[in-house]
């Protein structure tokens, strides 16, 4: 399950727990988390003057900077950066307003690792397609 590539992460959640399975599982799949941060704020904060990762995973619903506004940020300033945006929510709406705010992907929680790995597989390729169990 293995890949081979020098693709870097950043993860925003304000769940520790959550970001750390999520580590657990981009490691296993070879992509090293470069990032890590509990809301929107933090993350560009880490980001700002630092190594930017390729592709960050943002949760909607977080404290202090949602995961709307942070994608937002990260594409008007980072436009090489991909947006895949992580949530509970499923509903069409929330799938919507995150492809507005310029997301490259959006993938419902909770996920298997190979929901992750086909997720991240399509915005490196540029597919917009959303995922749900």
């Amino acid at each position: 399950m293995m890949t081979t590539n020098n693709v870097t992460i950043g993860i925003s959640d304000d769940h520790p727990k959550l970001r750390q399975v999520m580590k657990l599982c981009l490691d296993l799949l070879g992509y090293p988390v470069i990032l890590e941060a509990d809301n929107g704020k933090t993350l560009i904060e880490k980001m700002d003057g630092g190594q930017l990762p390729d592709i960050c995973l943002v949760d909607i619903n977080m404290p202090v900077m949602n995961g709307y506004d942070t994608t937002s940020f990260l594409k008007t300033n980072w436009p090489s950066v991909k947006v895949l945006v992580y949530s509970l929510n499923e509903d069409v709406v929330s799938r919507n307003k995150a492809f507005e705010c310029g997301a490259d992907g959006y993938l419902v929680k909770p996920c298997t690792i190979d929901e992750i790995q086909i997720a991240i597989e399509q915005v490196i390729k540029q597919e917009h397609r959303v995922l749900a169990e």
